[in-house]
């Protein structure tokens, strides 16, 4: 089975993205980077080629989470994409789901329900 090794977490509230990092690590999982904004998630796939990205949806910077999404799909289609956000807008959750994500979470993020959807994560990837 090939299993999620390295893991982006593109999130601008700091606090929020170093609780993720530390919950995943008791899991066992490696968050190999942290980004704020769009812009540098997109460089840092470039250089990490990670397994997972979970990616907020309002983001610092100039790109949302879900053009951020949108443009590194472009290029690296198979890769999964969870989508977390604080906001229940339905037009926002809509257009995430265009992008078929693997997952649409409301923060806070119940760490089990993203353990299972990381789980599936690595199932899913053994079956391509």
């Amino acid at each position: 089975m090939k299993s999620i090794r390295k893991i982006i977490v593109v999130e601008d509230e700091a606090l929020t993205a170093m609780n993720l990092k530390l919950q995943l690590a008791r899991f066992g999982y490696n968050v190999s980077n942290i980004v704020p904004t769009g812009e540098e998630a997109i460089a840092s796939i470039e250089q990490e080629n990670p397994d997972l990205i979970l990616m907020d949806i309002r983001l610092a910077g100039m790109l949302n989470g879900i053009e951020t999404a949108r443009q590194i799909q472009t290029t690296h289609k198979d890769l999964p994409i969870i989508f977390m956000t604080g906001y229940t807008d339905p037009e926002l959750q809509k257009q995430a789901e265009q992008l078929h994500p693997l997952a649409y979470v409301i923060k806070p993020v119940n760490i089990q329900e993203l353990k299972t959807i990381i789980s599936d994560a690595c199932i899913f990837r053994s079956a391509k």
